[in-house]
């Protein structure tokens, strides 16, 4: 059994951070190394870490100061040692069998990356059942990856939790300091250099949805997401041309969905300067002649609608029906 390094960033989670503790904990999969990241917890975080690690020798504890979940997710990896890698939100909760059944998939198909399902609860988790076996993996090739990142495919691959990467693979990978939405970079990285994914169909991984989480409200993620999106845009062209035009289309529509946020909630100066924000990002998405050709008629519509003299009037005009 190799060695698995989870990695944990904490800020500001209270309520939440025993039971997510415990469900790592209790793992089948035993030969585990967890990383507890107290990014500068204001509250008794950093007491509730030191306490587990004086209940469980695998256990290890970084206190530092606040940098945001990049940052503690970066400090935690390095000073990781296990063969395969798992990030997990503070106040999200594992079936037991989330490591074993992750790690079985890559040892059965030989993927360097394996995903399983995940699902969405607010308030209490209800009961976690455990399971008797693991659903056969479906292997996804890059491009497949490729295609399904590009067009938003569900399964969406664009987090990072719900995952177990062999750590050959990610070991230049690092996130983005200071800014939210960083997993789509990461993702978009770490998918396009794997030789296969491995996912299986098995529900292992329990996402807490709260307010204030980083996940929940706009703050600046949105427009955070343009950003890590146009990156990743380059890296997909570079790589993977033939589905440029598709993640360019996917833009607009977070360019449009931004700009739906700020029209709804923003007001006075701040309303003035996101839009312009996003204006500056849309700029940036052009077609090249070939990619035009393959538009269709629908997708042509909507590209000129989002030029960035039109995507706010435009916007504006849909939100009345």
């Amino acid at each position: 059994m190799e060695l698995v390094s989870i990695i944990v960033p904490i800020y500001k989670v209270e309520p939440y951070l025993e039971a997510c503790i415990a469900s790592i904990v209790n793992q089948t999969y035993r030969n585990l190394e967890i990383i507890l990241v107290d990014d500068g917890s204001p509250d008794k975080c950093p007491e509730i870490c030191d306490m587990w690690a004086q209940k469980d020798s695998r256990i290890r504890v970084i206190h530092k100061e606040n940098g945001g979940l990049s940052d503690a997710r970066n400090a935690g990896f390095e000073v990781s040692s296990g063969a395969y890698i798992s990030y997990v939100d503070s106040d999200d909760i594992l079936a037991p069998e989330y490591v074993e059944f992750l790690y079985e998939a890559i040892r059965v198909t030989g993927a360097d990356v394996s995903q399983c399902a995940f699902r969405q609860f607010s308030g209490e988790p209800g009961e976690i059942r455990r399971q008797d076996s693991m659903s056969s993996p479906v292997i996804q090739t890059p491009e497949q990856a490729m295609y399904n990142f590009s067009h938003c495919v569900k399964p969406v691959n664009h987090q990072v939790w719900d995952k177990l990467y062999r750590r050959e693979l990610v070991k230049n990978e690092r996130f983005l300091y200071g800014r939210q939405a960083q997993d789509v970079l990461f993702a978009c990285h770490v998918l396009g250099k794997c030789n296969y994914m491995a996912r299986i169909d098995n529900v292992l991984y329990h996402w807490r949805i709260r307010p204030g989480s980083a996940s929940s409200g706009f703050i600046r993620q949105r427009l955070d997401a343009l950003e890590t999106y146009w990156q990743s845009l380059s890296f997909i062209e570079r790589y993977y041309p033939q589905y440029g035009k598709d993640l360019k289309m996917y833009y607009l529509t977070l360019c449009y969905g931004a700009c739906d946020w700020i029209i709804k909630c923003a007001s006075g100066k701040e309303r003035a300067e996101m839009m312009q924000a996003v204006r500056s990002y849309r700029k940036k998405i052009r077609l090249s002649k070939e990619e035009w050709a393959k538009c269709s008629l629908k997708d042509k519509v909507r590209f000129i609608c989002s030029s960035p003299v039109l995507i706010i009037p435009m916007t504006r005009l849909r939100n009345l029906f």
